[in-house]
């Protein structure tokens, strides 16, 4: 009786164990580049619920913009980056260059904005296609890499060029940034 009791108990006790860890959270130290504006929304970066600041939303004109310096930290591209989310068919573009400062308005590079175009929805190879909100297939995302962005060692600040959506421009404030280090928890299911 009592090792089938035991057994029992595992098949019980595993499942809930197991589903306990998948919605649990764990202790999470790193580096990161934290980045803040006037007139900005911030972006956390776990779930965009938690964890450190590391990108900016705005919105204008109907479209939200959205930045942020540090590479991987809110997708998977390796590169910082100003992506402009709005209604299909809508224009976007970018005319000149970004300037990276020193806290003192040094100038230090000046990047190119290189637009690339994302889904909205990526999938895995082989995998089901993801199931999209009603209304999202109006929608596109226009991303501009930030090329040359220098590594961020030192606190600066980034200056954007003007964004012209529909053909009015829109410019966003200084956006400053500096490398921090972050220690809190992070969820496991993100």
């Amino acid at each position: 009786m009592n090792t089938r009791l035991l057994r029992t108990a595992r098949q019980l006790v595993l499942p809930v164990v197991v589903s306990g860890l998948l919605s649990a959270c764990f202790p999470y130290a790193a580096p990161y580049v934290h980045v803040e504006a006037d007139q900005a929304t911030p972006v956390l970066e776990f779930c965009r619920i938690s964890g450190p600041q590391v990108g900016l939303s705005y919105e204008r004109q109907g479209a939200r913009i959205e930045v942020s310096i540090e590479p991987g930290a809110l997708r998977r591209s390796k590169a910082a980056y100003v992506a402009v989310r709005l209604a299909r068919g809508r224009e976007v573009s970018v005319q000149g260059n970004a300037t990276v400062q020193a806290a003192d308005g040094t100038p230090l590079a000046s990047v190119a904005l290189q637009r690339t175009t994302e889904p909205l929805a990526t999938r895995r190879p082989g995998s089901r296609p993801m199931p999209l909100p009603p209304g999202a297939d109006q929608f596109e995302e226009i991303r501009f890499e930030l090329r040359g962005m220098p590594a961020v060692g030192a606190p600066g600040v980034l200056l954007l060029p003007p964004i012209t959506i529909d053909g009015v421009e829109t410019s966003l404030p200084p956006i400053r940034f500096e490398r921090r280090h972050y220690a809190g928890v992070a969820p496991v299911n993100c």
